[in-house]
């Protein structure tokens, strides 16, 4: 046999094509904890496959910062810091700032009905006076 290299030649080895086989199994998808059961669960997944719990929850319309504030001063009052809290669209310090709005507001509206209520009983106290005098009793 006859070497074919010439003197500081250096030989680079190709190894030849697996034969093709099956393809790698796919890396193993990210987990997340389920919020009410605290088992892993599919990053991907929307519900937990043991607890049912949905897993997206705080990204619909009524956890946006602007309607939690229509709803709180329209219609929910301080049922609405619930949404508050659940929003994943805002950070601890606006929800302490939203909190604190939509408790000053309740408070307001607490303090007004009680003054309205207070302003008509003495109006009709002295009503009930005045027809008590007018009847001579």
């Amino acid at each position: 046999m006859e070497n074919s290299e010439e003197p500081g030649e250096t030989r680079v080895c190709v190894p030849a094509a697996a034969p093709p086989g099956p393809p790698p199994p796919p890396p193993p998808a990210p987990k997340k904890g389920c919020p009410k059961c605290f088992r892993p669960v599919d990053a991907d997944a929307e519900y937990c496959p043991r607890c049912g719990a949905r897993q997206g929850g705080g990204d619909g319309w009524y956890f946006h910062p602007v309607w939690i504030l229509v709803l709180a001063f329209a219609v929910l009052g301080p049922f609405a810091l619930f949404l508050v809290w659940k929003s994943k669209r805002m950070g601890f310090a606006v929800k302490l700032l939203m909190a604190a709005v939509i408790l000053a507001y309740t408070f307001m509206c607490v303090w007004s009905t009680y003054e309205l209520i207070a302003f008509e009983l003495r109006h009709i106290n002295d009503f009930r006076e005045m027809m008590r005098e007018l009847s001579g009793k």
